[in-house]
């Protein structure tokens, strides 16, 4: 086993038992008081002006922006011979996500907080746009991560997906639509989720060195 499959595997590991964890709070409404304080404070700080900066904020983890540019990430990954292995990756990693975050809300069926300042269908837990934005976002910046020459760059990279990712779950907890401990699942989940696309993308190419030897 090597250094990244033990990474992963911690992560995996650690992640699923955090992830285990929330969902039994959750479900048992031991994290109504944590969220609850969030919401009201953030509604308190509101303002037309922040309100309209949130919507925007909010749209980077939509399909309006994800489906488009992913579409366009695709395209790039499959045309370029040289970055087509990573397209799998690419599409499995974004597309997943939305899969696995349709089947993890019909599983837990959380309602909303029920006071948005925008209109959200569906159920709450874990949040969509939280779980979108991490996987596309850290996917992206892993593609780009061979690019990033300098420790300088890499750290820059790593912290501007981290920004937009946090942006988004802090837009959906502002807007009133996801709860906290909603933003928080779908970023664990999404970490899992990231963690194993990457791990399959390694060994796809391992294999695919082994058959041309």
């Amino acid at each position: 086993m090597t250094k990244h499959d033990t990474t992963n595997r911690a992560i995996q590991i650690v992640g699923l038992a955090a992830f285990a964890g929330l969902a039994v709070a959750v479900q048992s409404g031991w994290t109504k008081g944590f969220d609850w304080v969030v919401l009201i404070w953030l509604r308190g700080h509101a303002s037309p002006t922040l309100t309209w900066v949130m919507k925007i904020i909010t749209d980077l983890g939509s399909w309006v922006v994800v489906v488009p540019v992913s579409v366009l990430v695709a395209l790039w990954l499959y045309s370029d011979r040289e970055r087509r292995g990573d397209f799998p990756f690419f599409v499995l990693a974004v597309a997943g996500a939305s899969l696995l975050n349709g089947l993890l809300k019909w599983a837990f069926q959380r309602p909303r907080p029920g006071f948005g300042l925008v209109e959200a269908a569906g159920y709450s837990f874990p949040s969509g746009h939280s779980m979108e934005a991490f996987s596309f976002y850290g996917s992206v910046a892993i593609l780009l991560w061979g690019y990033a020459r300098s420790r300088r760059a890499k750290v820059m990279l790593a912290g501007s997906a981290a920004v937009l990712v946090a942006a988004v779950g802090l837009s959906r907890m502002y807007l009133g639509v996801h709860y906290p401990s909603d933003v928080i699942g779908g970023f664990i989940a999404s970490t899992i989720w990231l963690s194993l696309c990457a791990q399959y993308a390694r060994g796809r190419r391992g294999s695919g060195r082994r058959a041309v030897e």
